[in-house]
Parts: structure tokens; C-alpha cells; sequence
């Protein structure tokens, strides 16, 4: 026992389980001890007193502390704790793998390629569909229409520029829909952020409508938010996410929301470029359970 620990576990130098000290073994005993005597006998006497041993190196544990801990230091802990992350981690992608697998023999999908499908994982957003209520719509209206108001107050003039925010590159449009795909499959999980936040919806985003629109006043830039605002949306998520995705169309919304890419998302647009994966896939996770798998087709 304490020999097949030390052989399968330990990276740096074997110890002796005794007396801990790193040096040549006992030959021909088959056992984690040096080539001392003492230590062959008292490694006898710990075994048939039942002494613990430590969970990484197999040593036998002196203090109540070590004990207590099962672990003869803190270098050994924290290996086993890496060792244990590591193997959880091949587990958890294993029954995820598995669960996808069996999906995807279901829509007919699976690869007849030796290349094996990589799937992009993602979040799912487990909360209940309902209509918007007349209190929370009354709520983000007052809270949008206080936005546009500073937009109006700080920014007297038509703007001609765009804000500072949506400088720079813009997506590429087989990104956007390999974003809309996986947002609609995940039902947004993330935008669960944009329900105190009122959609993040802030002064650049208003100024933005207004360099597209400079004759909209105030009155009428709310009543092309609350246009989207009304339906069914996600309990305790942003207001526009429904069923199918955001209501609200993309040049509407704020910088947050148009430029935010999950982990998952950003994996499946890598895979979009790679010509060694055939199939794409986009995998909805939540805890240990997948319950989405949606296949996506590739635009050449």
C-alpha cells in the first residue's frame, strides 16, 4: 500500500515512510523504506498500530496536526488537491462528452470522420419563461427614461459622432450569427447581469440612436425601447431576453451586451475558422447536465 503510492503518485524523490528521508531502499523487501533496520521494524509496528498515512506520499503521519490534515505537509496537499481537480475535471468532461454524444446520435449528426466532434460549451439559463409584468416594465421605464434624459442634458446638441464605444472593429457577420446561434441555445445565462442594470443600457447607448436618428426626441427614443420591452422574458434576467434570444435589435443595444463573448462563445468562433473540425456544435451545460445540443452549419 505504501509502495504503490508513493510509485503511482509522488513526483519528486521517494521517501522513506518511516523516517522520511530521501535514500536508498531496503532491497528485496518490496517496501517504501530506506536501507536502515530501525526503520524496517518500525514500520511493522506503525502498520499493525493502524497508523494513517499521508494521501499523497504514503509516509506514515507522526502529529495529531498531520493527522488531523492526512497529509504529512503542505507541499503534499496541495498536490493531492491538483491530482484530485485534474481527475474530476477528465470525469466531468467525460460524462458531458458522453450525454453530447448521445444527442448528437439523436439529431443524426454524429462525425463518420476519425476526427471527433468538439463541441463549444456553454452556460444554460435555467430560469422560468413569464410575461413582463405592468410593474417591471414601469420600472425600466422610469429608469430608461432617466438615461435619455442625462443623454439629453449632457449632450444638448445632435450628436455627429459615434460614442468612444463603438469605435474599433466590427464583427465579422459569420461571427454574429455564430453568436446569435449560441446566445439563443444558452437562453442567456449572462444577460441575468442586465436585470438591475436595466439592459446596460446607458448614455452611449443613447447617442448612439441619436447620431442615427437626430430628430427623435426624448419621448420618442423611450417609446422605441419599451417598444421591445413588452412579451415574455426570463425571471430575475434582462427584460428582452425571451424564449428565441434578445428582443431588442442589435444596433438598440448597449456597448456591454454587443461586445461581451462568453468562454463558450469564443471557443465555438475558433472552431468556425478551423478546417479540421467538420461538424460544429454548440453544447448547453448546466451543473452535470446538458440540455441542449444544437448543430450548426458551416458558411463557406
Amino acid at each position: 500500500m505504501m509502495g504503490s503510492r508513493q510509485t503511482e503518485f509522488s513526483s519528486g524523490p521517494l521517501k522513506c515512510c518511516v523516517c522520511r528521508s530521501v535514500r536508498t531502499f531496503m532491497r528485496g523487501t518490496g517496501l517504501p523504506i530506506c536501507s536502515n533496520g530501525a526503520c524496517l521494524s518500525e514500520y511493522y509496528r506503525l502498520k499493525q498500530m493502524g497508523t494513517p498515512v499521508c494521501l499523497e506520499c504514503g509516509v506514515y503521519l507522526n502529529s495529531p496536526r498531520e493527522r488531523c490534515e492526512r497529509f504529512c505537509s503542505v507541499q503534499c496537499r496541495s498536490q493531492y488537491t491538483t491530482t484530485q481537480l485534474i481527475r474530476d475535471s477528465q470525469s466531468y468532461a467525460a460524462k458531458i462528452q458522453e450525454q453530447i454524444d448521445v444527442k448528437l446520435e439523436q439529431l443524426d449528426c454524429r462525425n463518420d470522420d476519425a476526427a471527433p466532434v468538439i463541441p463549444a460549451i456553454i452556460p444554460h439559463n435555467d430560469y422560468l419563461l413569464s410575461q413582463v409584468s405592468d410593474e417591471r416594465l414601469e420600472t425600466f421605464r422610469t429608469a430608461t427614461f432617466a438615461t435619455i434624459q442625462d443623454a439629453f442634458r449632457q449632450h444638448p446638441d445632435v450628436p455627429t459622432e459615434l460614442p468612444e464605444e463603438d469605435h474599433g472593429e466590427r464583427m465579422h457577420p459569420e461571427t454574429v450569427r455564430l453568436v446569435a446561434e449560441a446566445c439563443s441555445t444558452c437562453r442567456g445565462w449572462c444577460c441575468r447581469y442586465g436585470a438591475d442594470r436595466h439592459a446596460f443600457i446607458d448614455v452611449s447607448t443613447i447617442q448612439r440612436y441619436r447620431v442615427n436618428h437626430p430628430t427623435a426626441s426624448a419621448e420618442e427614443i423611450l417609446a422605441v425601447f419599451m417598444m421591445y420591452a413588452a412579451g415574455e422574458s426570463f425571471q430575475g434576467s434582462c427584460i428582452y431576453q425571451g424564449a428565441n434570444g434578445c428582443r431588442l435589435p442589435q444596433p438598440l443595444r448597449s456597448a456591454v451586451c454587443n461586445r461581451f463573448l462568453c468562454d463558450g462563445v469564443r471557443t465555438l468562433i475558433q472552431l468556425g475558422v478551423r478546417s479540421d473540425v467538420p461538424v460544429m456544435c454548440i453544447a448547453a451545460v448546466s451543473g452535470t447536465v446538458v440540455h441542449d445540443v444544437r448543430v450548426l452549419d458551416r458558411v463557406s
